[in-house]
């Protein structure tokens, strides 16, 4: 590329580089392998930036990768799969523009983290839904728009909460609200003057263009804002464990307490992810995971501002009557750690060391959806594996999460590995690469296709996937967004 093109690259936004410094974090991935060294990185700080900068991108047909979250990158989404990339990282846009209580919603840009918005909503007594411990710099913008599991699956009304509707710049250059956010050319303040919300993601017309966004790794577009669902602070609030040396019989205790939508958080973690979980060190985690039970569900008991002494007590002795007619039973502590401990760590941001990381220093994860009544025959299937590749299954663990209101579930298989033993990092690589192809046939779905799972998953849906690319075609009509990923193998 010229010099002239990058020098009006760089008029383009507030701040630039093409040191190599500064480009070299956007090229590593822990998971799908690092990617091409991009050309250089933008960092737009308004609306008018990012449509500037896919303007300039169509003209110099130059593909551009959209990045919001700051730290280590782990699922290969944000690395550019071709040469001459722009990285366009979305950190530096992070307002929190309205928290509103009475709808319960929140409507903030990409750069905002868990850790910065749960102190703003708290204020107004409410809190985000989050994924299971997410790393302190994620976005909860790109957590929302990726789909990740939360642990509260009873508030999971449809499959994409709490995300409700988007500001987009899409690969056209056109930016565009989704759902509510149509309308004025700034919706966040002309709409909030006149008392409406961007609560419904329908729209506009026919078309729920939020479709589009969700779990396509921004080969769509760029979002700018997203407006959000959030949930009452509970007035009181504690975390309780099941434990089961039956998998089956822990599956059962979760369908019957999602099928009455009691309790707050959900999830079922084997013995040995409870561990990575409460782990302080390598030597804690195997202390923990020698006392741990094969499986804990683990459960958060709350209750709102109405009758909440009542409400609490009589649904903590519901949920234990579930738990005594599995034959399981309902515990304040296990392995030596308390609820307490366990619902501030899986719902706070993670500071330091990713709690993956504790283990070992590295890991791979397998993630897909699946009905949680096929959990035990896919947990066979990576078992079987391991012992086929020399994999000590004690460093493989195993996370549930029921969504959808107990519909469906999240599936996640945490492979720990010493990324300085040589010999153990490729077992599970290649551990890694063939249960991905066998769990897929076992009725597994990828519905975050990254890196080789596009593939993978998308073979399998030939019609899917030329509809998925006529689609791309209209939106991105120059292929410039995250040219490599999802429907481009």
């Amino acid at each position: 590329m010229s010099n002239s093109k990058l020098n009006k690259l760089k008029d383009l936004c507030s701040k630039s580089s093409v040191k190599a410094a500064d480009l070299a974090p956007y090229t590593r991935s822990k998971f799908h392998g690092d990617g091409i060294a991009p050309l250089a990185v933008v960092w737009p700080e308004s609306i008018p930036e990012v449509v500037a900068v896919v303007k300039w991108a169509r003209e110099t047909k130059t593909p551009l990768v959209p990045v919001s979250t700051v730290g280590d990158h782990y699922n290969g989404g944000s690395n550019p799969s071709v040469p001459g990339a722009v990285i366009v990282d979305m950190s530096h846009m992070d307002r929190i523009i309205s928290v509103n209580r009475q709808f319960r919603m929140t409507v903030a840009e990409p750069g905002v983290t868990y850790g910065k918005l749960q102190a703003e909503l708290a204020k107004q007594g409410m809190y985000m839904m989050t994924p299971l411990a997410p790393r302190a710099g994620k976005s909860v913008v790109a957590s929302v728009v990726d789909v990740e599991p939360r642990l509260t699956p009873n508030y999971i009304f449809n499959y994409v909460e709490p995300l409700r509707t988007c500001r987009t710049v899409w690969g056209d250059g056109q930016d565009m609200g989704t759902g509510d956010a149509m309308g004025p050319a700034d919706p966040t303040i002309a709409q909030k003057n006149s008392q409406k919300w961007q609560i419904s993601y329908r729209g506009p017309g026919l078309i729920d263009y939020y479709r589009l966004l969700t779990e396509s790794e921004g080969t769509m577009g760029i979002v700018t804002w997203a407006s959000m669902h959030c949930n009452l602070l509970p007035k009181y609030h504690e975390m309780y464990f099941v434990p089961s040396d039956s998998l089956d019989k822990a599956v059962e205790f979760l369908y019957r307490v999602t099928r009455v939508r009691f309790g707050e958080e959900i999830f079922l973690l084997s013995g040995t992810q409870f561990a990575n979980l409460m782990g302080k060190d390598s030597a804690d985690v195997e202390k923990i995971q020698s006392k741990a039970p094969a499986w804990i569900a683990c459960v958060g008991i709350a209750s709102s501002e109405v009758l909440p002494e009542m409400k609490f007590a009589q649904q903590k002795k519901d949920v234990a009557n579930f738990a005594q007619s599995c034959g399981l039973d309902f515990l304040p502590s296990v392995a030596g750690v308390t609820g307490s401990a366990a619902l501030k760590r899986a719902t706070s941001p993670c500071e330091g060391t990713y709690w993956k990381e504790v283990r070992k220093g590295a890991f791979l994860d397998i993630f897909f959806i699946a009905t949680m009544d096929k959990a035990e025959e896919l947990k066979a299937v990576i078992d079987r594996l391991a012992a086929r590749e020399g994999v000590d299954p004690a460093n493989i663990g195993t996370y549930i999460q029921p969504t959808h209101q107990g519909v469906t579930s999240s599936v996640c298989f945490t492979i720990c590995y010493d990324p300085k033993n040589a010999a153990e990092e490729q077992k599970a690589k290649a551990l890694f690469d063939k249960a991905s192809q066998a769990l897929c046939n076992a009725g597994a779905f990828y519905s975050r296709p990254y890196g080789d799972w596009a593939r993978i998953q998308m073979n399998k849906n030939a019609v899917g996937l030329d509809m998925v690319r006529k689609v791309k075609n209209i939106f991105d009509p120059d292929h410039i967004m995250n040219p490599g990923k999802v429907m481009d193998f």
